[in-house]
């Protein structure tokens, strides 16, 4: 049997644990002369072993670079504890370009029962498994990629497992070469180690950002290569939860070749360039489908939309196609694309629709990244700033090519890093200060329909009122020549309250950092409960705060590790005027006052006649929530989603 797995019961796994001195190997690892033994016993010292999935003992990337070739050695050793942590180290895909790279195993061995499985630095044939990846296995263009799956024999819980191999990739000579390193990882660390080795006569810029460390720089000792060196000791993992772009606050580095951002964008927009062609019968295409489209923005729209139906996504991680594109013909003849490929079609059919298309970088997280080094490692890839080429703003829109979403306006930039290739210019913070402030106000006035007779159902009438500034702003939902701001106002009222149906919608301000809108609905109230009460209950509204909140903020973690960064300042304010009758209401929301550390939530409940006033505000004052105030946000949070101050119960004879 190849491979074997002995599940631990949690009981024994302190018992394990105390036999970790078992698992110490021999003196050196099968690379670079590490002493695995003297790296578990650091790890036993500084670590819990009997709470913890993983320590990763050694991480060793060393690259190579030379004109046309690069060189990537990695080398991991790895005590593992847990079946999470087997999934995570035991069982690995390592992805390359088998047209233009060869991978050499050079170890794969586990440690237990005081020896090496394989022996020594024996490698079994059958552990190391040549793949396709799944999500090019219909992209026969895309076949030459491989992931070869690397399996660790005869593994028990605990034990160690080492890998080492090496990618060797040849590829343009103008092509520059960069990377990001982030010294923490999901696991604990011993010792973490990144070395670049470049040409003596060669370029390298770099960053030691967050308390990395300075490299040592090391010249070959015949002067021809001079290698830079970055490691750090005992590293505490990730913290939790994991943010978009770790490097914004745990120790990394970022390095590259490019002379200049410029540099790179040359290379990048001679290859987009003349990829971005179409040909005579894609034309012809795209003017049929085109031929009643009455407006530059319906255009723009309809070329997205196009784009989506006639090409499938790839989705497999972007950096292994780089700066080199299929033509846009080609994409669409094969119906399929990687976000690079899509864009460069779009493009195409964006400029041939009227419309001007040029690349955009957005980096993954909020804020600046480091100016100074050249590289794509922050960004989230390549996508579109589509406008109107006579300066017009009916079209202003970035355009997602992997998910093929055309949104109109500066929203989706706002608060991130910029990079146009275009521009020769250096990436920078979209939005400055005159969209700084991040406010949402929503008023809803609900009045009671006179019943025609008895038997009549009970109904309400409103209106609405809505403003919405800087990073809240609805333009790019708003915005459109097909019932666009109906839409959204419809989505709005429903969010806040269930069954509102939008009847009509004006608009009094229309710009990409404020919007002002204006509203009616009808609304039909719910079946009464057991005991004759009618519930109203004030939902989120749709675009609101808790709407732009990061993906990794989630109100059930009593503790997080890592802070909580924010596209800005911001608040939403939301009031409800019901008429309610007469009558004494089953239950409204008693008053609320609360202000922390980080910001504010107030509710407020007034009585004037016939008519009950709810107020909700809630207010975020800082961009950037450190871990140690995470239970002020929390709180914040949890007062504004909590059902005792959303819910209104009527008594039914109020209504009818």
């Amino acid at each position: 049997m190849r491979r074997t797995r002995r599940f631990v019961p949690l009981a024994l796994l302190a018992l394990l644990a105390l036999a970790a001195p078992d698992l110490r190997a021999e003196p050196l690892a099968a690379s670079g002369g590490h002493d695995i033994g003297a790296l578990m016993a650091r790890a036993e010292e500084r670590y819990d072993l009997d709470t913890t999935d993983a320590v990763v003992l050694l991480h060793d990337e060393s690259i190579e670079l030379s004109p046309g070739r690069r060189t990537t050695m990695i080398h991991m050793v790895v005590w593992i504890a847990t079946e999470l942590a087997l999934d995570t180290y035991a069982d690995l895909r390592v992805p390359y370009d088998s047209e233009t790279s060869t991978l050499e195993v050079v170890a794969l061995r586990t440690w237990r029962d005081g020896r090496w499985w394989p022996h020594e630095s024996e490698l079994n044939p059958t552990a190391i498994v040549e793949t396709l990846p799944y999500a090019v296995q219909r992209a026969d263009d895309y076949t030459n990629l491989r992931e070869t799956m690397l399996l660790h024999d005869g593994v028990e819980l605990p034990c160690i497992v080492e890998t080492a191999y090496t990618i060797v990739e040849e590829r343009p000579e103008e092509f520059g070469a960069d990377g990001l390193w982030v010294f923490p990882e999901r696991d604990p660390t011993v010792v973490t180690r990144l070395a670049v080795t470049v040409p003596a006569d060669g370029w390298l810029t770099y960053e030691s950002g967050n308390e990395a460390p300075e490299p040592e720089i090391a010249p070959a000792a015949d002067g021809t290569t001079e290698t830079y060196t970055w490691e750090m000791h005992m590293v505490d993992r990730l913290p939790r939860p994991l943010v978009p772009d770790a490097a914004a606050r745990s120790p990394y580095v970022a390095w590259s070749t490019w002379t200049g951002w410029n540099t790179m964008a040359d290379v990048f927009e001679v290859a987009f360039e003349e990829a971005a062609v179409l040909s005579d019968a894609l034309r012809e295409t795209l003017a049929a489908r085109l031929e009643r489209v009455p407006a530059l923005l319906a255009k723009a729209e309809a070329v997205a939309a196009y784009v989506g139906e006639t090409t499938r996504t790839v989705g497999y991680d972007g950096r292994h196609w780089e700066f080199a594109p299929r033509s846009a013909v080609r994409t669409w003849e094969t119906a399929y694309g990687h976000r690079l490929d899509r864009a460069v079609l779009a493009a195409a059919l964006f400029r041939e629709s009227g419309c001007a298309a040029k690349p955009v970088f957005r980096s993954a997280g909020h804020g600046t990244i480091d100016q100074a080094v050249p590289s794509l490692a922050r960004f989230e890839g390549v996508g579109l700033w589509v406008s109107d080429p006579d300066g017009s703003p009916h079209v202003a829109a970035y355009y997602d090519p992997s998910t093929g979403a055309f949104l109109n306006g500066v929203t989706p930039l706002l608060g991130r890093s910029v990079w146009y290739p275009a521009a020769r210019s250096r990436p920078a913070v979209a939005g400055g200060e005159g969209f700084a402030p991040r406010r949402y106000e929503l008023e809803l006035v609900v009045s009671r329909a006179e019943a025609d007779d008895e038997e009549a159902e009970a109904s309400w009438s409103g209106r609405g009122y809505l403003r919405a500034t800087g990073g809240f702003s609805p333009y790019a939902s708003v915005v459109g020549l097909d019932g666009e701001s109906k839409a959204f106002a419809g989505r709005v009222a429903s969010s806040v309250l269930e069954g509102a149906d939008v009847t009509d919608c004006s608009l009094a301000a229309l710009k990409r950092d404020e919007v002002v809108a204006g509203f009616a609905f009808d609304l039909e109230p719910g079946d009464p409960d057991d005991r004759d009460r009618t519930r109203v209950a004030i939902g989120d509204p749709a675009g609101g705060l808790l709407s732009h909140l990061p993906a990794d903020v989630r109100r059930d973690h009593g503790h997080r590790d890592s802070p909580v960064v924010l596209p800005g300042p911001m608040s939403q304010r939301v009031v409800l005027r019901l008429e309610i009758g007469e009558g004494e209401p089953a239950r409204i929301p008693e008053d609320v006052a609360l202000e922390n550390a980080v910001g504010r939530f107030a509710l407020t409940v007034e009585r004037d006649g016939d008519w009950l006033t709810v107020i909700r505000e809630i207010a975020i004052d800082v961009d950037t929530v450190p871990p140690a105030d995470w239970p002020a946000l929390r709180e914040l949070l949890l007062e504004e989603v909590d059902p005792r101050n959303r819910t209104i119960l009527l008594r039914d004879q109020e209504i009818e």
